[in-house]
């Protein structure tokens, strides 16, 4: 990361010493969320336990509704963290500190303006950060001069007299591990072990009823009385019920089997997202740390991180009502 310091710190060489300010983000540990996370069951008499709490119809989601509070909260809190970025931020990157020094408030306008547009570049395309910050220093610094003179700033020349270093956040890639935990998120195949389990269930289901309807229609007709000629319903009844028992069966077969699929997510995510955590830890969650302009991305990427556990509840629950509404 060191020749993308050298890269901001281009923009800052006019400048006289920033002192650098800290950034903290909400103190919130996702493992220990995950610990508490109740799986699906493995029974389908299980799951209607579950699902039945309040209503006629499977709703597991007040099951899950204490641990997805706690989520929530987590979630309301970083959203305020974000909001109040905004307030002090409205084009959405952190603005420079008001430096000491000699450069007009023309020039300073300039470099600010140029270093905006580089950072929002930076963030919107990581290509364009790795082509940069593979240039050599001198390449870099004709990148900068262009930009630069684009705002009306010839840049200076010899060694600077300040012991700005450039901006925080530089230390980390706090881009990649943004993207290590959101891009596999979307990746839709990580969906095909379920689709194909249950859509197998599916068929399965479908099988058992076409089979009652079938056995119903064997059955004889008798008289029932001004209604007219049907099935004996009491029969009926009894290949209904002996179905609904096929399909419970089916349904504790589909949790036994959905079971590891679950398990195989949340070790996945927990994996994902320990880097992340790691780095937030070793820099107390922002005490004392200015992560420059990522700040906001590393919000983003704990609202990610949220989501991402409030949809792991939602499958539970899904799993769950699916079984219990057999």
């Amino acid at each position: 990361m060191k020749s993308l310091t050298v890269i901001y710190s281009s923009f800052f060489l006019l400048l006289a010493a920033v002192p650098s300010i800290a950034q903290p983000v909400v103190k919130t540990d996702p493992s220990a969320l995950l610990e508490t996370l109740t799986a699906p069951p493995t029974t389908a008499a299980t799951a209607r336990s579950r699902a039945f709490i309040n209503g006629t119809v499977p709703n597991t989601s007040f099951f899950y509704q204490p641990w997805n509070a706690r989520v929530e909260k987590v979630g309301q809190a970083i959203q305020a963290a974000q909001i109040q970025f905004y307030k002090e931020n409205p084009m959405g990157v952190p603005q420079p500190a008001q430096p000491v020094s000699n450069v007009t408030p023309q020039q300073e306008s300039a470099i600010n303006s140029a270093s905006n547009k580089l950072a929002q570049k930076m963030l919107a395309d990581p290509a364009l950060a790795q082509k940069i910050m593979a240039m050599s220093e001198a390449e870099q610094h004709a990148y900068l001069a262009k930009l630069l003179a684009e705002e009306g700033v010839t840049p200076v020349t010899g060694v600077s007299n300040s012991n700005y270093t450039g901006p925080g956040g530089l230390d980390i890639d706090w881009v990649e591990l943004y993207q290590n935990i959101v891009q596999p998120a979307m990746d839709q195949s990580r969906w095909d072990a379920h689709n194909a389990m249950a859509q197998k269930y599916e068929n399965l289901h479908q099988a058992v009823n076409d089979q009652a309807d079938a056995d119903i229609q064997k059955l004889p007709l008798i008289q029932m009385g001004e209604y007219g000629r049907d099935h004996d319903p009491e029969k009926v009844k009894a290949i209904q019920l002996r179905a609904q028992e096929k399909h419970r069966e089916l349904a504790t077969a589909m949790l036994k089997e959905a079971l590891p699929i679950f398990e195989k997510m949340v070790k996945e995510f927990r994996a994902r997202i320990q880097p992340f955590q790691d780095a937030l830890k070793a820099r107390k969650f922002g005490e004392g740390y200015d992560f420059g302009i990522h700040y906001k991305l590393a919000l983003d990427t704990q609202m990610a991180i949220v989501m991402e556990l409030l949809s792991l509840s939602k499958y539970a629950a899904d799993l769950t009502d699916e079984a219990a509404k057999w």
